[in-house]
């Protein structure tokens, strides 16, 4: 009888661990989170050779920063979760889906933008409050929270949000898939 297949599920606190930082090839762990994020469904299988081939770092890389990255709660680990494949929408799309979800579930305000200062996307800001904001010629009327850089592909792109719960909501996971899909090198 074969054991249970375990899966691995990107937690939002992983986001806010790895994905604020800018890339460095030196830090397996962040590579490995990064390739996971990469993963074209929302929960992979523990397969340290396909994760290894994935990530570009060796076997026992993989193994360490499977349990460094569990240990920190950046990941979660179950058994037998089913292989969801992500929506097959626009990237744009699904971006401006995923901050919805994330805004409207907690009654936040948010705004994407992009490295070069466009407004890629906002949720409870009036538009040309965002763009303001998006370009550093605005502040948040809100108390502002936190805004987030995000390293997708060369440069950040910044996340303005309102509300402490949006870092560590589920959609959080589902929008930074969706700007990798977008923006990734």
């Amino acid at each position: 009888m074969n054991p249970p297949a375990r899966h691995l599920h990107v937690r939002p606190q992983g986001i806010t661990e790895w994905m604020t930082l800018a890339p460095d090839a030196r830090r397996p762990d962040q590579r490995l989170f990064r390739a996971l994020l990469r993963q074209s469904h929302d929960t992979t299988v523990v397969d340290v050779g396909r994760l290894s081939q994935s990530s570009g770092l060796s076997r026992s890389e993989v193994a360490r920063s499977l349990f460094g990255l569990h240990r920190l709660g950046s990941i979660h680990v179950s058994v037998d979760a089913p292989a969801v494949p992500h929506a097959t929408g626009h990237p744009a799309a699904d971006i401006h889906q995923q901050l919805q979800r994330l805004c409207g579930d907690t009654a936040g305000a948010a705004v994407l933008a992009d490295p070069d200062g466009l407004c890629l996307a906002s949720h409870g800001v009036a538009r040309e409050h965002a763009q303001g904001l998006a370009a550093g010629f605005a502040h948040f009327r809100h108390a502002m929270v936190r805004a987030m850089p995000l390293y997708i592909g060369r440069r950040p792109c910044r996340l303005h949000i309102t509300s402490s719960a949006l870092v560590a909501h589920e959609a959080l996971v589902g929008l930074v898939r969706s700007l990798h899909t977008l923006l990734a090198d």
